[in-house]
């Protein structure tokens, strides 16, 4: 049956609507995917951040001090203006952390069509971050807003400086080094962002004379570091001994692939060095008929560099079910964010590869069958992916017991006194400024013991203080 012209037009009109609004699938999916953390509660680090925003107005100079090893200026007013607005309303900060992982998904199709100028590459690369298991705690975990802010810019710089390669307009030039510096307002890891830059110029046809191009970005990591040299003595949390770990970097790489539950089994080295093989592979061979090489190589090196700043990291520690809040506070899911770009643009190239591999077996099927492989890829992201929100939300809900618990006694505690907690999994360094925020104190001192405390000798009074992870002297 043959369609009247004018239905034939509507709707060759909405098909190309819909090529031109691909970009909106990985935020879609992106959404879809994490909405499951919209009513978890607080968690460790995240009360830190809340009293930050709730002393910010007295504090504003320590909006700049670093934070370990890096500045995040940005994410200071993130949670300020998260705080002014919301208050301790837990929902929205998740919902920001939800809206960047959204954007983040669309500008990763827009730096793979940048790079492309091929809409299905940059769609299963945008759908494959968007869904990505391995980065579950960067966007379950409002603290980890550094990350996302970070690579919300590394992303900017990019597609800026792509722009600029190839159009030799100085104004994305500059724009670019802007974003970078955002970039750097929120998170250290980006120092990596000028070795890709440098790929980028060599792999372009561009004129030789970009190179010195990446001379600005060069400059803008030298200020950092001699920035952050300067005020290291003032830093807000402690700043851990440099390592040299190679151990961070298999665990990292691992886990991007392989869901950590699993990877605990298997050997750490072993299955690094395969996994390290199977990805140069894919990121140097063509295949050929759709041959997305410049896509790949890129997310190559992506890769490889952001996890370069893993070495100098304390070791990480895998999380399985039955383990605590240290080990979920120590895992590389929320360090592999910025690796994960590089990952997604690797393997979407990869399997745009292959539809061109199986499209010539069958043009017919060819499509079909990675739209397939793609979305149980999805699937099976949104399956551990709540794994994981699980475990955030049972942690989550101990905090809020014993906040909820607090504020019934409320009456009893006072400015200067003390508060004890049995029980509670945690640490002095996130419980202190916890309470200090929800119960409005300014002078709380905490302190904590695993199952009893040395003073108390009334074992009623013990024993309710455990099943309740609270006990108030």
């Amino acid at each position: 049956m043959r369609l009247p012209t004018t239905w034939s037009a509507l709707l060759l009109q909405a098909t190309t609507k819909l090529s031109k609004a691909y970009w909106v699938i990985p935020s879609f999916v992106a959404v879809a995917i994490y909405i499951v953390a919209i009513n978890n509660f607080f968690v460790a680090d995240d009360f830190i951040w809340l009293y930050r925003s709730r002393m910010l107005p007295h504090n504003i100079v320590g909006m700049f001090r670093p934070d370990v090893m890096y500045f995040d200026p940005l994410v200071y007013l993130s949670f300020y203006l998260n705080y002014s607005f919301t208050g301790l309303e837990p929902t929205w900060y998740h919902a920001v952390d939800l809206a960047i992982h959204a954007i983040n998904s669309a500008l990763v199709y827009r730096l793979v069509k940048c790079l492309q100028g091929d809409d299905r590459t940059a769609l299963y690369a945008g759908v494959l971050f968007a869904s990505n298991f391995a980065i579950a705690d960067a966007v379950l975990w409002p603290s980890s807003r550094v990350d996302l802010f970070a690579t919300m810019f590394s992303l900017g710089t990019l597609i800026l400086f792509v722009n600029y390669i190839q159009s030799n307009d100085k104004r994305f030039l500059w724009i670019s080094c802007l974003m970078f510096t955002l970039s750097l307002a929120a998170k250290g890891t980006p120092v990596v962002l000028p070795l890709v830059l440098i790929w980028i110029v060599l792999g372009e046809s561009g004129p030789k004379r970009s190179l010195t191009s990446v001379i600005p970005f060069v400059s803008l990591v030298v200020v950092f570091f001699v920035l952050l040299k300067w005020q290291l003595p003032q830093a807000d949390l402690p700043v851990p001994q440099a390592h040299f770990n190679i151990n961070n970097i298999a665990l990292a790489l691992g886990s991007l692939f392989i869901p950590e539950h699993y990877l605990h089994t298997m050997n750490t080295y072993v299955t690094g060095s395969i996994l390290a093989v199977i990805l140069f592979i894919l990121g140097v061979v063509r295949f050929p008929p759709v041959c997305p090489i410049a896509v790949r190589r890129v997310g190559l090196v992506a890769l490889s560099c952001s996890l370069l700043p893993m070495l100098a990291l304390g070791d990480f520690k895998l999380v399985t079910a039955n383990q605590d809040l240290a080990n979920l506070l120590a895992s590389p899911s929320h360090r592999v964010y910025l690796a994960s770009v590089g990952s997604a643009l690797l393997c979407g190239g990869a399997l745009r590869c292959f539809e061109g591999v199986f499209c010539r077996i069958s043009a017919k099927w060819g499509s079909v069958v990675v739209a397939m492989c793609l979305v149980g890829v999805v699937m099976l992201d949104f399956r551990e992916v709540s794994k994981r929100d699980r475990l955030w939300e049972k942690v989550g809900d101990k905090f809020s017991t014993t906040i909820y618990g607090l504020s019934s006694h409320r009456d009893k505690i006072v400015d200067g006194g003390l508060v004890a907690l049995v029980n509670f999994p945690g640490s002095p360094g996130f419980v202190n400024p916890m309470i200090r925020t929800f119960l409005d104190f300014n002078d709380i001192t905490v302190l904590m013991a695993r199952s009893s405390l040395s003073a108390p000798e009334n074992t009623e009074l013990m024993k309710n203080a455990d099943r309740s992870y609270l006990f108030v002297l």
